[in-house]
């Protein structure tokens, strides 16, 4: 599931609540309810991933370089765009 949070946070929106993800997920044909996703998001949080905006909403921590391939917590996320050039950065 975080992976899910990771990905929705790098491609879709800079700022989230946990029902947003929800939607995303089953978008996806994932399905999952608010407290898995809101369980997951509170993980990234303590792993200093995400940060708490304000009650319910939640983004990326501004310090996190999102300018290449991400790995966290053993998943790699793909920002938008050319996914070659994404690739062939990782493998030098």
């Amino acid at each position: 599931m975080e992976r899910i949070v990771l990905e929705y946070s790098v491609k879709e929106a800079s700022s989230f609540t946990p029902g947003d993800v929800v939607l995303y997920a089953r978008e996806k044909n994932i399905y999952t309810n608010n407290r898995r996703v809101h369980d997951a998001v509170q993980r990234l949080v303590r792993k200093g991933v995400l940060v708490k905006v304000k009650r319910g909403l939640y983004r990326l921590v501004e310090t996190l370089d999102i300018s290449g391939v991400i790995a966290i917590s053993g998943f790699a996320i793909l920002p938008k765009g050319n996914l070659s050039n994404s690739l062939s950065s990782t493998r030098s």
